[in-house]
């Protein structure tokens, strides 16, 4: 019987640590976001200990295969301590977009959550950015139902709209 050699099979890592190739190696995000969705009530003061605990062992610059920015996850779970300190402190772009065209603002309209989206367009986050399918983050949030959501982003989108048309006519009579 011919002996197997395994020596092939091991992948050296940066760390002097070894995994078997082919392996998916989980991010320590991954791990964070599967703890926050396998206890949606975990009290706030937890979160913020366990989001402080994974961000000692990774980057806050983070992205899962679709694009989804740590912040755009944080968005759509409500967690508007950690999107504050994610564009605060870590200058997370609120306008990044994943494979879909959404970004963290569409997300948290899809939830509901209007301190989060009130906190990210504080924090300027397009309010008329549209997703590939042609829906603002207001139409999202209608569209789920969510009515002072969307009452509150359809103002936003006003607001930028007439800004930059006002904008835009100051600089022609310029």
């Amino acid at each position: 019987m011919a002996e197997i050699g395994f020596q092939n099979t091991l992948i050296k890592l940066t760390d002097g640590k070894a995994r078997l190739q082919g392996a998916t190696v989980k991010s320590p995000w991954d791990k964070f976001l599967a703890t926050l969705d396998s206890n949606p009530k975990m009290p706030d003061s937890e979160v913020k200990t366990l989001f402080a605990q994974t961000l000692s062992k990774s980057s806050s610059d983070w992205k899962d295969p679709n694009d989804n920015t740590l912040l755009m996850h944080m968005a759509s779970r409500g967690q508007t301590g950690i999107v504050k300190r994610l564009i605060h402190e870590f200058y997370a772009n609120v306008n990044a977009t994943n494979k879909d065209g959404l970004t963290a603002l569409h997300m948290a309209a899809r939830s509901g959550s209007m301190e989060t989206c009130v906190a990210l367009t504080d924090a300027y986050a397009d309010p008329c950015k549209k997703d590939r399918n042609g829906s603002t983050p207001a139409m999202i949030a209608k569209d789920q139902g969510h009515a002072a959501v969307a009452d509150f982003l359809g103002n936003r989108e006003v607001a930028k709209r007439v800004w930059l048309a006002g904008h835009h006519l100051s600089n022609q009579q310029g």
